[in-house]
C-alpha cells in the first residue's frame, strides 16, 4: 500500500526544526560561543595551604639551622593568550608563614616571628586543550623577605630571586570563569639582613602548595 504523508501533520515540525536552526544562525551572528574556550584576557586568583622546607645559613658566624612551617600561599596572575592555550603575563606568587621553627644544628630551636615572602615575575601558562582545563605553569620570581621581630629575635628583610612550577585542573562555571585545584611547588633564595645587628643570613625554602584557583579566560 503506498503511505502518502499529511501535509498538515509535517508543517509543525517542520516549523520547529526552522526555530531552532534559526536560533542556532542567531546565537553565531551575535558572536556567542557555542563551546568554552581558553583565550583572551587572563586573569587568576588563588590561595591555599603549603609547607616550608628550608635553611638558613649565616655567612660569618653563627649555626646554620633547618626551617620549617605551615604557609599560607596565595597567587595573583594577569596575561593575554598569545597562541592556542598558550599565556603568557606576570604575576604574584607569594606566602605568609605565621609560625616558622629554626632548629639550630647547635642549640634550641627558635620560634621566630612570621615571615613574609613576596615573589612577582613573568609567568607562562598553557593548556592542553583550549577546551578543557588541565594546564601547567611556570615562573621566574624576584623574591623579597620581611621577617617580623618576635621576643628578643629582631627583624630581617632581604631580596633575591626564585621559581615556580605548578599545574592542576579547572572546571567550568560560565564562558569566561573557571575553578579548580592548583598543585605548586615554589623555591625562594633571600639574602636577609637583620635590622638592628646587620647580620646577615640566605634564607631558602622549597614550598610545595595546595592552592584553590578561580581564573577568567
Amino acid at each position: 500500500m503506498l503511505y502518502v504523508s499529511d501535509p498538515m501533520r509535517m508543517t509543525p515540525r517542520l516549523a520547529s526544526g526552522l526555530f531552532v536552526l534559526s536560533l542556532s544562525a542567531g546565537a553565531i551572528a551575535n558572536g556567542r560561543p557555542e563551546v568554552y574556550i581558553h583565550d583572551g584576557f587572563y586573569a587568576r586568583l588563588g590561595a591555599g595551604p603549603g609547607y616550608v622546607f628550608g635553611a638558613s645559613e649565616p655567612d660569618r658566624s653563627g649555626a646554620s639551622a633547618s626551617v620549617s612551617g605551615f604557609a599560607l600561599s596565595s597567587e595573583f596572575a594577569f596575561g593575554g593568550t598569545l597562541a592556542a592555550g598558550l599565556v603568557l603575563g606576570g604575576g604574584s606568587f607569594s606566602m605568609v608563614v605565621p609560625s616558622p621553627k629554626y632548629a639550630a644544628d647547635a642549640g634550641p630551636d627558635l620560634d621566630v616571628g612570621t615571615h613574609h615572602v613576596s615573589g612577582v615575575g613573568p609567568f607562562v601558562d598553557y593548556y592542553f586543550d583550549q577546551r578543557n582545563g588541565a594546564h601547567v605553569q611556570a615562573a621566574l620570581l624576584l623574591s623579597g623577605v620581611f621577617v617580623q621581630e618576635k621576643g628578643a629575635l629582631e627583624s630581617a628583610s632581604g631580596f633575591g630571586f626564585g621559581a615556580m612550577l605548578g599545574g592542576g585542573y579547572e572546571a567550568w562555571v560560565s564562558h569566561e570563569w573557571s575553578i579548580g585545584p592548583i598543585l605548586r611547588v615554589t623555591v625562594y633564595n633571600d639574602a636577609l639582613e637583620g635590622s638592628d645587628s646587620g647580620a646577615k643570613a640566605t634564607l631558602r625554602m622549597f614550598v610545595p602548595s595546595l592552592l584553590f584557583g578561580a581564573t577568567y579566560h
